[in-house]
C-alpha cells in the first residue's frame, strides 16, 4: 500500500511538471524555438545540405527534449482550429506584455481581446463572446494536446 501511495504521489509530480513545462513552451515558443535554433546551430557548427549533415541534426534533435516539447507545440498550434488559435494568440501577447495581472487575471483579458478581435473582424459584430469557462477548456485542451503530442512523439522515437 505504502509503494502505490509512493508510486501515485510521483506520478502525480510528473503530470504537474508536464503541465508546467507544456504551459512554459505554449506561451515562450517563438523565444524558446530562436534559443533551441541558435544552440543547435552553435554545438554543431555550420550546417549544410549534405546527408551527413540531416543525421546530424537528427541525432542532435533526438538528444534535447526541448525539440519534443517545440515539435508538439507546433503541431498543436498549426491543427488546433481558429478559436483556439486565437486564444493562444491572445494569451501569448498578455505574458509578453507582462499584463497578467495575477493568476486568474489571464482569463478576464482573454475574454475582452478575444471580444475586440471578433469586433475588428467581423466588422463590427459584437455578439462574438467567449465564456470563462470556454477560456479556461480551451487553455486546458491546448496543454492537454501538447502533452499527449510531446508523449507520443518520444514513443514513436523510442520504437527506432
Amino acid at each position: 500500500m505504502l509503494n502505490e501511495r509512493s508510486e501515485w504521489e510521483s506520478i502525480k509530480d510528473d503530470v504537474r511538471r508536464d503541465k508546467e513545462v507544456a504551459t512554459f513552451y505554449l506561451l515562450q515558443y517563438d523565444n524558446e524555438l530562436q534559443s533551441y535554433r541558435d544552440q543547435r546551430r552553435a554545438d554543431l557548427g555550420s550546417i549544410g545540405d549534405s546527408a551527413a549533415d540531416l543525421i546530424r541534426v537528427a541525432e542532435y534533435d533526438r538528444r534535447h527534449d526541448a525539440f519534443y516539447w517545440l515539435r508538439a507545440v507546433g503541431l498543436v498550434q498549426a491543427y488546433c482550429g481558429a478559436k483556439r488559435s486565437l486564444i493562444l494568440n491572445i494569451r501569448r501577447s498578455i505574458q509578453r506584455e507582462a499584463l497578467a495581472g495575477g493568476q486568474h487575471a489571464w482569463v478576464i483579458k482573454t475574454q475582452m481581446r478575444f471580444i475586440d478581435e471578433m469586433y475588428r473582424n467581423n466588422k463590427g459584430d459584437r455578439t462574438a463572446y467567449v465564456s470563462e469557462r470556454q477560456v479556461r477548456a480551451c487553455w486546458a485542451d491546448l496543454v492537454g494536446r501538447t502533452i499527449d503530442i510531446y508523449l507520443r512523439l518520444k514513443i514513436r522515437e523510442k520504437k527506432r
